[in-house]
């Protein structure tokens, strides 16, 4: 499922969130969102999955807006993992991952025989087997970003949306739903806090700042030294791993006041 982001406006009270947003996801790839606390990725984020609609410009799925999209077409299109709620449920792990069987329904359908296959499928992807009896709240964070991540499975979706999909995980849970996400084939596009990890798993980076894009591309064409000093205002320090992939090193701006430097 390719994804078309096209000059997307997003006016939020008296300013704008967003401002001439422009990208493309080809289908099964995986573009990170990375910038500053309040640049808006979570805002970006919630127009691509129809909760913020934009004043202006498009968002596209294979060509078609998916403002002219059915609520449970696009369900069964797109699906979404938001930051774990704070909020706790006491549902089992099968019925959370039961309720991405939804859009495939209707309003009074039963669960059946192939509903209970693409279950468990579902949590055998996400290395989940086993816990289908436990509630969701008995669950570390990375076990609920995957029970999470099977419910978008088991909704058949050929695309995923994902806001800071290793919020609040150490750094096994991080790797362990970034190696998973990748693993999956689907067209991904996720809010990611870490540059270096969205650096090491997506195909291309959205940089953006004040709710501009500042660059859009390869991973190593958009996170150089220089950008990322100036969007995030700290000075940047670069490695090259054995492998030729760029390691960003931060620090704080000097005390005198001075504007970030790069050290290459």
């Amino acid at each position: 499922m390719r994804l078309d982001v096209q000059g997307v406006t997003i006016p939020v009270s008296a300013v704008f969130a967003c401002r001439d947003i422009t990208f493309e996801v080809p289908a099964g790839g995986v573009l990170g969102i990375v910038g500053p606390n309040g640049s808006g990725k979570s805002t970006l984020l919630r127009s691509i999955y129809r909760v913020l609609a934009p004043s202006d410009g498009t968002v596209a799925s294979d060509g078609r807006d998916i403002w002219d999209m059915d609520p449970r077409e696009l369900a069964r299109e797109l699906a979404v993992v938001v930051q774990e709620p704070e909020a706790e449920f006491d549902f089992t792990v099968t019925e959370v991952v039961m309720m991405g069987r939804a859009p495939h329904k209707s309003a009074f359908g039963r669960n059946t025989a192939e509903d209970a296959v693409y279950i468990r499928d579902a949590l055998d992807r996400v290395g989940m087997t086993g816990a289908e009896r436990r509630t969701f709240a008995t669950l570390s964070g990375g076990e609920k970003q995957r029970v999470l991540i099977a419910r978008s499975l088991a909704q058949q979706a050929r695309a995923l949306v994902l806001d800071e999909p290793t919020n609040h995980l150490d750094l096994r849970y991080q790797l362990e739903i970034l190696d998973l996400i990748r693993s999956l084939g689907v067209t991904a596009i996720m809010a990611v806090h870490d540059i270096n990890l969205a650096a090491r798993y997506c195909d291309a980076i959205l940089l953006m700042a004040d709710g501009e894009v500042c660059g859009v591309g390869p991973p190593e064409e958009v996170l150089t030294a220089s950008l990322v000093a100036d969007v995030f205002e700290v000075t940047v320090k670069t490695a090259q791993l054995p492998d030729g992939r760029v390691v960003l090193y931060f620090e704080r701006p000097n005390s005198q006041g001075q504007a970030p430097r790069t050290i290459a």
